[in-house]
């Protein structure tokens, strides 16, 4: 899951978004995974942060959006 390519943040997130689409409250569940970013060192919180600035461009329900927006809030925007 933490390899230093990012490949395993990328598949959360697109099952995350895939998810969404049919079940809000599982993908919200599931985005917890990628919101521990800033708890990570640098060489791996950057693929995870990537990962979730993705997801947060896409659509999302209400339930995936608010964690995903809080996250990034709380993360700054120049971290």
């Amino acid at each position: 899951f933490h390899q230093p390519d990012g490949e395993g943040y990328r598949l959360l997130a697109q099952e995350v978004a895939r998810c969404d689409s049919f079940n809000p409250q599982l993908a919200a569940r599931l985005v917890e995974g990628l919101l521990g970013f800033r708890r990570l060192v640098a060489p791996l919180a950057q693929p995870m942060r990537a990962a979730v600035e993705t997801l947060a461009a896409q659509p999302l329900s209400r339930d995936v959006r608010d964690k995903v927006d809080r996250a990034l809030a709380a993360a700054g925007a120049g971290n």
